[in-house]
């Protein structure tokens, strides 16, 4: 059960991205027409959360990197958007976490506001 506790942030941000995952395959042909792709935001509001909550753990910078690199493989096949953008939010939430309050309404301006960067940068 401690190990559990250890891996606990890297299993649910794993099971957002496979959350994702599904949904952008299975929905995409309800919602969207078939020549459109899904793209992992839960993971995106997932990674924001965690670097606003554990502003100190630089090992979430380290697991945003596996996590962008396994989804560059799944959504494009190539190296490089998710592995630099996962990473570059983790980081930058974490050094801006330690000047912002900790209210849940401005937690969620700050998950929105990286959620519309982020599709911007893709």
């Amino acid at each position: 059960m401690a190990e559990l506790r250890r891996w606990y942030v890297a299993i649910a941000l794993f099971m957002a991205l496979i959350l994702d995952g599904v949904l952008a395959y299975n929905l995409q042909t309800f919602i969207f027409h078939r020549g459109f792709s899904g793209s992992c935001w839960l993971t995106v509001v997932g990674i924001t959360l965690i670097a606003l909550c554990d502003d100190k753990n630089d090992a979430n910078i380290w697991l945003c990197l596996g996590l962008g690199f396994i989804a560059d493989l799944y959504y494009l096949g190539v190296i490089g958007i998710y592995t630099v953008a996962f990473p570059l939010i983790c980081f930058l939430i974490q050094q801006s976490a330690r000047f912002l309050p900790e209210v849940f309404w401005f937690r969620l301006l700050i998950c929105l506001v990286v959620y519309l960067c982020v599709s911007f940068y893709l």
